[in-house]
């Protein structure tokens, strides 16, 4: 915001800016909100301008003033010599030379015409001043079209934005966003919130001549809340820096001395500092920090020191990857974060229920075109110009006034946007709730001298250990009493070792398999209690998993190859998430006999290609001694990467012939590929016995139904004694699987099948919903089914609630009995309709002004604007998105006509 005290910069103040960010003197800025006094800081940073004013006497006797602007003596005189060549002087000239770095000095040099500077001195005095320019762009600065020059500035400025959040979504430090359409505005508000940055400023001499150069680190900075600002060296509470009302206190550059140190230790020669200066800085600086190359940004080798700036500045750091930050190609950093962007909004809308799922292979393999493709298929709401929008939607919090839920309900509806009520409410941010204190253990080093003291006691309490002398116990070190410890306790039990070594797979701690083996049982015990929660996911993933890894994971449970999950993050397990697990899990456990003997066999029988030993090893060799030490993993990515055998690849074309699996495009199958196949199509075929035991699949879904609490809660010896048809009747009758209605709103969107009321497709059976899907498939004609008129769907639940307050708030008679949906909503429209807007919908008007999708209205309008009001400005629609969209063309998505 542009404070009004301090006066803006003037037009040509803002073109030299301008020149100065195309040459790449300076980083671009908001040339619309800059100051005369930040342009003078800028220039104060560059190299001087040499100013010369010459007289001359020509052989008339006539006087001359001839002014020169070069950025050295010796290029100023060579400039005046090059004016004059030609002509003749009948005196020597006089001249004064004189020096300046003001705005003025500079916007006269680069107001020169291009042919009378000399690029190399340009080129010469940036380098030494620590500024290297690109030889190609240095024309550019001198252009004399204003508007070209804030035109190009911008862009330049808008580029700039985009790399820096490109990085730092990479980094997973900001929440992914759509770099093809923020606006500037909203990135530099985003990048207004980044952490405190330290520069450095050192100019030495070397072997005579001058140099410059700028470093770039993290600040250590200690952060409090304040009630009033204190000034002085040590705080920096400038609320254009901090951007909160905090006592931000400097409290190391240890991490900027340590980069300093490391690159002043390489210089040779005679050289000396002759002026160093720190300054606390921070926004856009940050892309020069992370445009340097890491050894130099994490001086130690480490991201400590990084995450602690952001985490001080309160960012979430748990997941935080910074190296991705340092990407030297920054293309490859945007076209990754925006593939971010698109799975985080497709993943959004999918668990909203707003539109069904891709298929898990194409999920897996988006790419920016595929999943851009999906993007303009979401259906919008009448306020959104792009799909994306559905992000910002959801970051909002729900509503929690029931009829502004039954008003949301209706925008929907009336926008053909599908609607599950569970789905679209669980996908807004959950409640805060008061956080437990953060554990603390990531290393061994955090397990303290007071740590393994607290472990003695407990182990002379219980008479393992005898009670230690007082000079003893106070001269105690480390090393000391983890010896104690370990040599008096019992060693950590195996389920301890292996939820260790999982919390190391998940990168929750730090720890080595040698480290864990040696742990005694209370260190084990002290490493779990304390070691850090991951955050269990509250939603369904994007890409769930299937139910074949669920049996994988299952069955390494039973065999205590990994720790029992916790339900809520079994139940929102990913399938990435399950196949990690899983490959963990083979990773620890050794490969079999049988397998490494096949491969012993397969190598000397040379069947093994070497392009698939590179896929699973760093050579295309291995020797002996390297099979003797496979683990099943790798034992199993070998086997599995050889091409089926001819066995494998008849059995799978008989199942082709049986019409038990689809055909195949092609049959160049691998092991693994073949074996999934087969194992699939036989497993739980045969013919079953209607009074016969229940299968072991339906026994499996059954008790996952019961612990989702979908079905009443029954014994094991219940569950044992179902026939097959009494599970088969179980099951059909138990609630449509996700899949299912997933399947089924894409069949409603693609017009195979006609809307569904959302109580009925909320309420539907899994029988009910596989008749649908056949429908759909076209195994079943259109005809069969059931369409119910929109006057016999009853009033939900929410409507009836919201009719019952206005009843006795008496803005409407008592409530007719068998009350349509129709007829409620239409009822609660016309008693709210006199009722202010919330500011919730006020947002929604202020947005729609700022796009031009509506007039704008002055502050007495909007302050006397009605639900009537507000549900007629919802009905006008933009005349084109303002942005077209990158996967699909100019069109606006169109929303199915589907409502639920």
């Amino acid at each position: 915001m542009k404070n009004s005290s301090i006066p803006a910069a003037s037009e040509e103040e803002r073109d030299l800016v301008a020149r100065l960010v195309r040459i790449g003197a300076v980083t671009p800025r908001d040339l619309e909100n800059i100051s005369g006094e930040q342009v003078e800081e800028i220039t104060a940073e560059l190299p001087t301008v040499y100013q010369c004013r010459y007289t001359v006497t020509d052989m008339e006797y006539q006087k001359r003033e001839i002014t020169c602007f070069e950025l050295s003596p010796e290029a100023v005189n060579r400039q005046f010599l090059h004016r004059m060549e030609g002509e003749k002087m009948s005196t020597f000239p006089e001249y004064r030379l004189e020096t300046s770095y003001s705005p003025e000095a500079w916007l006269s040099y680069l107001r020169q015409d291009f042919g009378q500077i000399e690029p190399d001195t340009l080129l010469e005095q940036f380098a030494q001043w620590g500024i290297p320019l690109i030889p190609e762009r240095l024309q550019d600065g001198f252009c004399q079209d204003f508007s070209e020059n804030l035109r190009v500035a911008e862009e330049m400025r808008i580029d700039m934005q985009k790399e820096l959040l490109a990085r730092l979504v990479c980094s997973e430090v900001i929440e992914p966003l759509d770099l093809e359409r923020i606006s500037p505005g909203k990135a530099e508000e985003v990048i207004a919130g980044l952490p405190a940055l330290l520069s450095s400023e050192h100019i030495w001499r070397e072997n005579g001549d001058l140099h410059r150069i700028k470093f770039y680190n993290v600040a250590e900075f200690r952060i409090k809340e304040i009630h009033h600002a204190k000034n002085g060296r040590e705080y920096y509470d400038a609320p254009e820096l901090t951007g909160m009302l905090e006592e931000v206190t400097k409290n190391s550059s240890a991490t900027l001395h340590l980069q300093e140190k490391k690159f002043f230790d390489h210089l040779e020669g005679d050289w000396k500092i002759i002026r160093r200066s720190e300054t606390v800085t921070g926004k856009y600086e940050w892309l020069n920090y992370f445009r340097q190359d890491i050894a130099s940004a994490l001086p130690d080798g480490k991201t400590t020191a990084l995450k602690n700036a952001f985490k001080n500045w309160g960012f979430d750091v748990g997941n935080s990857r910074f190296e991705e930050a340092f990407e030297p190609d920054w293309e490859a950093n945007r076209t990754k974060a925006q593939l971010m962007f698109q799975k985080a909004l497709i993943s959004k809308v999918v668990n909203a229920g707003i539109v069904s799922p891709m298929s898990y292979q194409t999920w897996k393999t988006l790419s920016e075109k595929s999943g851009g493709q999906f993007i303009s298929r979401i259906p919008l709401l009448p306020e959104m110009e792009h799909p994306g929008e559905w992000l910002e939607f959801f970051r909002q919090t729900a509503p929690d006034n029931l009829l502004e839920r039954v008003l949301l309900q209706n925008r929907f509806e009336e926008a053909g946007v599908p609607f599950d009520e569970k789905l679209v409410f669980a996908a807004f941010p959950a409640k805060e709730t008061p956080q437990k204190q953060k554990k603390g253990f990531r290393t061994m080093q955090d397990i303290t001298l007071e740590d393994y003291k607290k472990m003695l006691g407990r182990l002379t309490s219980s008479g393992r250990l005898e009670r230690m002398d007082r000079e003893t116990w106070e001269q105690l070190t480390l090393e000391d009493a983890r010896d104690y410890v370990r040599g008096f306790d019992d060693p950590a039990s195996p389920k301890q070792q292996l939820l260790i070594t999982t919390m190391a797979e998940e990168n929750r701690i730090s720890m080595a398999i040698p480290e864990i083996a040696g742990l005694s049982k209370m260190e084990a015990s002290f490493i779990i209690d304390n070691a850090p929660e991951i955050a269990l996911p509250r939603e369904a993933p994007g890409n769930p998993i299937t139910d074949e890894t669920r049996r994988e994971l299952k069955a390494l449970m039973d065999k205590q190859e990994i720790p029992r999950i916790p339900y809520v993050q079994w139940k929102n397990l990913s399938e990435e998430e399950g196949q990690l697990k899983i490959e963990h899990a083979y990773a620890r456990r050794p490969a079999s006999e049988k397998q490494k003997e096949f491969i012993r066999q397969a190598l000397l029988d040379k069947t093994i290609p070497g392009k698939i030993l590179k896929e699973i090893f760093p050579t295309r060799t291995i020797s002996g001694a390297q099979v003797d030490k496979l683990n099943f993993l790798q034992a199993t990515r070998l086997i599995g990467s050889l091409p089926a055998t001819a066995k494998q690849i008849e059995a799978v074309k008989n199942l082709v012939a049986e019409k038990r699996i689809e055909p195949l495009e092609n049959y160049d199958l691998s092991t693994a590929q073949a074996s999934k196949i087969l194992d699939k199509a036989y497993r739980d075929v045969s013919e079953r016995d209607p009074d016969g035991p229940a299968s072991l699949r339906q026994k499996e879904a059954l008790n996952q139904l019961m612990e989702s609490r979908a079905i009443p809660v029954m014994s094991r010896e219940q569950l044992e004694n179902l026939t097959f048809a009494e599970a088969g009747k179980l099951l059909e009758n138990a609630p449509a699987t996700r899949a299912q209605k997933n399947m089924i709103t894409r069949f409603v969107q693609e017009e195979k099948l006609s809307r569904i009321p959302g109580e009925e497709f909320n309420s539907m059976t899994r029988a009910e919903a596989s008749r649908l899907i056949d429908i759909g498939m076209g195994k079943l004609p259109r005809s069969e089914q059931k369409i119910t008129p929109e006057s016999e769907i009853p009033a939900t639940e929410a409507q009836r609630k919201v009719l019952e307050e206005l009843r006795e708030k008496g803005k409407i008679p008592e409530l007719p009995d068998n009350l349509s949906k129709e007829a409620a909503s239409r009822m609660i429209k016309e008693a709210v309709s006199a009722d202010p807007i919330s500011p919730r919908q006020m947002d929604i008007i202020e947005k729609r002004i700022a796009n031009h999708q509506i007039p704008p209205m002055t502050p007495e309008q909007k302050a006397g604007l009605t639900q009537r009001d507000f549900a007629e400005l919802m009905k006008i629609q933009p005349k084109s998105p303002a942005v077209p969209d990158r996967g699909n063309g100019n069109e606006r998505s169109k929303a199915p006509e589907m409502v639920r």
